[in-house]
C-alpha cells in the first residue's frame, strides 16, 4: 500500500501468516480425509501472488527448515512459486494497463476481459497516487483536479473527499 510510516503485517508476521496457511492445509487434509478418503502422502505446491507470495515463500522456506512439518501433514514439497504484484509497474503494471484484453486477445489469463478493462481506471489512479506519494508531489500534478477530488455526495471518499481519500483513508 501507500503507509510508508507503519510496516506492512507481511514484513512483521511472515511466520505467522505463513503458519495460517499451513494449518488451513492440515484442515483441508483432514476435510479429504474424512469426506473423500484420501490418504497417503501428496505432493504439494505452494504458490502466493502479491503479498500472498511471500507467505507462500515463508512457508516453503519454514518446511525446509523444519521436515517435521511435511511429516505432520503428510506432503512432499514440491516447489514454491511466489508471484509479484500489481507493484511491479515496468514488467506488470504498465504492460496490463496498456494491453487491449479481449475474449480473443488475452495474454493474461483473465477470467471476465470485461472486469478487466473496468479494473484499468482504478489501477491508473491507484498508480498516479503512489508516484505522486513517493515523489512527493501534488496528486493534482499528475491527475486533473476534477478526477481527483470526488463529487460531493460521494462520502466514500473520506474526509479529504479525494481519490486519495478513496483509496488510502482508513476511517471513513
Amino acid at each position: 500500500g501507500d503507509d510508508t510510516p507503519d510496516v506492512h503485517p507481511y514484513v512483521t508476521y511472515p511466520r505467522e501468516n505463513a503458519q495460517s496457511g499451513l494449518a488451513m492445509l492440515k484442515a483441508a487434509r483432514a476435510y479429504l480425509k474424512s469426506s473423500h478418503r484420501l490418504t497417503g502422502r501428496l505432493p504439494l505446491f505452494i504458490t502466493g501472488y502479491s503479498e500472498g507470495g511471500a507467505y507462500a515463500l515463508q512457508a516453503g522456506h519454514m518446511m525446509q527448515d523444519n521436515p517435521r512439518y511435511a511429516s505432520d501433514l503428510d506432503v512432499n514439497l514440491r516447489t514454491v512459486v511466489p508471484l509479484s504484484g500489481f507493484f511491479d509497474v515496468s514488467g506488470t503494471g504498465l504492460p496490463y494497463l496498456f494491453d487491449n484484453i479481449s475474449a480473443s486477445h488475452n495474454d493474461w489469463f483473465s477470467l471476465n476481459p470485461t472486469e478487466s478493462a473496468l479494473s484499468k481506471p482504478y489501477l491508473s489512479a491507484y498508480l498516479a497516487l503512489s508516484f505522486a506519494h513517493y515523489s512527493d508531489i501534488k496528486p493534482t500534478d499528475i491527475l486533473a483536479d476534477k478526477f481527483y477530488k470526488c463529487p460531493s455526495l460521494y462520502s466514500q471518499c473520506g474526509k479529504s473527499k479525494t481519490l486519495s481519500g478513496l483509496y488510502f483513508d482508513v476511517s471513513q
